[in-house]
């Protein structure tokens, strides 16, 4: 391989990465999450929802309770929004003062994958459209505690 053919090889290993963090247009892309949704996971029941406030920002809101009793044990208040060089979703939720903020990573138009590796849990956040029914969540500190389940679509 000559010098040049090198060269440009390294460019485009360096910038592959950069264009794939944000390769998603706009929210428009991934307005598949807009809408309310819901899992069962043993006794535990999330409903979710999204609403677009603008063509930068997302809002939503998420309940944990007991599939048991349905009593309440978690409400987090999130919002995704475009900054022009960056996204992020930023998360208000119980047991923290302020809110954490995750940097939109990977983004292919059918997901969404959130990082904060400074955060002790979660430090990943994707949401992986299926079909216009179901949707992917995996909330993970990159290693060994994992909670992946499947939304579905609920008209709460």
């Amino acid at each position: 391989m000559d010098k040049i053919s090198v060269t440009a090889l390294l460019l485009l290993l360096l910038v592959s990465p950069l264009s794939f963090a944000k390769s998603c247009d706009s929210l428009t892309s991934v307005s598949w999450l807009v809408g309310n949704w819901s899992s069962t996971v043993a006794q535990v029941s999330i409903k979710e929802s999204w609403v677009r406030l603008s063509e930068n920002t997302f809002d939503g809101m998420s309940v944990t309770s007991s599939s048991a009793d349905g009593q309440t044990l978690a409400t987090d208040h999130m919002r995704i929004v475009d900054m022009g060089d960056n996204v992020f979703l930023v998360a208000k939720v119980a047991g923290n003062d302020l809110p954490i903020s995750f940097k939109l990573t990977s983004c292919d138009g059918k997901k969404l994958m959130f990082e904060n590796h400074w955060h002790s849990f979660p430090k990943l956040i994707s949401y992986r459209y299926i079909n216009n029914d179901n949707v992917a969540v995996v909330v993970s500190d990159t290693g060994s505690k994992v909670f992946d389940f499947v939304y579905k679509r609920d008209s709460m």
